[in-house]
């Protein structure tokens, strides 16, 4: 869902700093490449935080503590309003990065080997297959009510997309699972059991 979100903001991004703020190509460009550094930014912070906090509460303050911070970006403004678009838009870059570590390793400790390759490639297929969805919803959006209205609507989803980690599995733990509990041979019919 959140992928699906991030994914509309892109497809709307220079659309809406163009058209709706008027900034010159130049400006464009450094507040898009905001994004890599605040991706950047989540990659070297992971380890230590969680390292200090575990990866359930990492995922959690990813999702829930740094993820509505894109909620900013439509606030921005021409001059000193673009502040809140740098900001929104590096700690949202912060969040998914950051998540995006806690996640890939998750997965990569707690699928069986010879399940890995299988399940990375599923996670794949749906986070990337949402990637059209979310462009067609972007721009949709955006000719629909306007570009800072869609970033209002797909920052909104962004943000509550968090709200599926609020589980009881993840809420009460610091850390995600190491490995996947070991298989249970099932009983054939018949079998009486000892």
């Amino acid at each position: 869902v959140g992928n699906l979100a991030l994914i509309g903001f892109v497809a709307v991004q220079v659309v809406f700093l163009v058209r709706t703020l008027g900034l010159p190509s130049a400006a464009v460009g450094l507040l898009v490449a905001v994004q890599g550094v605040g991706g950047l930014a989540g990659a070297l912070v992971a380890r230590r935080i969680v390292d200090r906090i575990g990866t359930a509460r990492g995922l959690l303050l990813a999702a829930l503590g740094a993820g509505p911070f894109c909620l900013l970006a439509p606030l921005a403004s021409r001059g000193p309003g673009l502040v809140l678009y740098v900001v929104g838009i590096f700690m949202t870059a912060i969040s998914v990065v950051f998540s995006n570590v806690i996640i890939g390793s998750f997965r990569q400790a707690y699928a069986p080997p010879g399940m890995l390759g299988r399940v990375s490639a599923t996670m794949r297929f749906l986070t990337m297959g949402t990637s059209p969805l979310g462009a067609v919803l972007g721009g949709a959006l955006a000719a629909t009510i306007s570009p800072r209205g869609a970033l209002w609507v797909l920052f909104a989803v962004n943000s509550a997309a968090g709200l599926f980690l609020l589980s009881r599995s993840i809420i009460r733990r610091r850390d995600l699972p190491a490995a996947a509990p070991p298989a249970v041979e099932p009983v054939p019919p018949g079998a009486v059991s000892r």
